[in-house]
């Protein structure tokens, strides 16, 4: 005859994780207004979106940006994506150039998505040329 199974001991309560701190929630921007703003201002820049991202990452203060960040200092320079498009086109467009140009690299980061970072040795001089 089969002896009677013993019950399993049992287990140790698993380590708790710990949570990082929350995130400091940021103050709400001031509304911005059209008429805030000069109308040449307002007008779609003259440059390609390889040169506008250029331009973003290289102003940074690390070199490198996340793809929201490059949004933001896109609409910060230039008003008139957060004010006359109304449509997240332009988004794809500056997705698609970071993608498909040998300027950018993406740098693994800590979470969630990718930081930018201009590819060493690339001349943006050449490509301000082409317009």
């Amino acid at each position: 005859m089969k002896e009677p199974r013993q019950p399993k001991p049992p287990k140790e309560p698993k380590p708790k994780k710990e949570k990082p701190p929350p995130k400091r929630k940021r103050s709400p921007s001031p509304p911005i207004n059209e008429a805030d703003f000069p109308p040449e201002a307002l007008l779609k820049p003259n440059s390609s979106y390889l040169i506008l991202i250029h331009e973003a990452i290289s102003n940074s203060e690390k070199k490198m940006l996340s793809l929201p960040d490059i949004y933001r200092t896109i609409q910060r320079k230039y008003p008139y994506f957060k004010l006359r498009v109304t449509t997240t086109g332009w988004q794809s467009s500056v997705r698609h150039n970071l993608s498909q140009s040998s300027a950018f690299e993406r740098v693994q980061r800590e979470g969630k998505g990718w930081l930018w970072k201009i590819t060493e040795g690339f001349n943006i001089e050449k490509e301000k040329k082409k317009k």
